[in-house]
């Protein structure tokens, strides 16, 4: 049974409708969809955009003020464009004043039927984990060893292709670069932030020296600095169709190569009542991150 409440879902978009339409509906088949709250949050044009990205911009927030099939909907549409990773701080951070849980998303993630399932039964089941700062929809095609057998599995990483986050652990965030502190690190603070993955540090530094912090960076440092983990199912609940280079970040990329495949199905006993790290998986998935890099 679902808990009865219900976390509201986040939507961000900008300028991609195909991409938003193909997200929302594969949401709206979701079954508890039409229990769910939906936040969506658009972003602005940039003071330079050009006639055709002013005419896409027109087009999604024409087709979002179209949509049904969810509890209720409220669309917050900002006249300036403030960028993704802010939208994203400053959408979750206000959502998150009003409810104890969320479930975000971008406008290029393809969600699998039972994904609302799946995330609304962890962020009941593991909350009281406070180790635990993330839940991912997202898996990798990592070769798991063959003795470990749980649903799901715990990564030192941050995950942004649809995930879901306890107000708690939002709040613990520091969002400020200012209070970062890197640059004396030792090899073995190194090897501790890049347990999730070795490029994280190289990513980290620079972005910094561009004095720019994507928002998943700033959560990977987070968890580095509070040795914590974010929950990562072993099938994929999701679909990134954004790396066909319609996006401001990415280019293009078949994420098919390194998508785990989807469940063939999904309930709650699927998930284990007790959670334990294991190393030889998080080896794993760094080995996998290193040969797709």
């Amino acid at each position: 049974m679902p808990p009865k409440m219900l976390a509201p879902i986040i939507l961000f978009v900008y300028n991609r409708p195909w991409h938003t339409q193909q997200t929302v509906e594969a949401l709206q088949k979701n079954e508890l969809a039409t229990e769910s709250d939906l936040f969506i949050f658009a972003d602005g044009p940039k003071t330079d955009a050009s006639e055709e990205c002013l005419d896409k911009i027109k087009k999604v927030r024409q087709y979002i003020h179209t949509i049904d099939g969810f509890k209720s909907i409220t669309i917050k549409e900002s006249i300036l464009n403030i960028g993704l990773d802010t939208s994203i701080i400053r959408g979750v951070s206000q959502i998150l004043l009003h409810y104890k849980y969320a479930i975000v998303l971008e406008d290029d993630i393809v969600t699998h039927n039972m994904f609302l399932n799946y995330m609304n039964d962890c962020l009941v089941e593991y909350h009281d984990y406070q180790n635990i700062y993330m839940i991912s929809g997202f898996s990798c095609n990592i070769n798991i060893p063959s003795c470990y057998r749980k649903y799901m599995y715990l990564i030192h990483r941050p995950s942004s292709w649809g995930w879901g986050i306890w107000n708690d652990r939002w709040e613990k965030i520091e969002w400020d670069k200012s209070k970062y502190s890197f640059k004396n690190f030792t090899q073995r603070q190194k090897n501790l932030f890049c347990r999730g993955g070795n490029d994280l540090f190289r990513m980290f530094s620079f972005f910094y020296e561009k004095d720019i912090m994507p928002w998943d960076l700033r959560f990977a440092y987070t968890m580095y600095n509070n040795n914590a983990l974010c929950i990562y199912p072993r099938y994929s609940f999701v679909n990134n169709i954004g790396f066909d280079s319609s996006g401001e970040h990415c280019g293009y990329m078949d994420t098919k190569v390194f998508t785990a495949p989807s469940p063939e199905s999904y309930n709650t006993s699927d998930l284990p009542k007790r959670l334990f790290f294991n190393p030889f998986v998080e080896y794993r998935y760094r080995q996998f991150l290193k040969k797709h890099q």
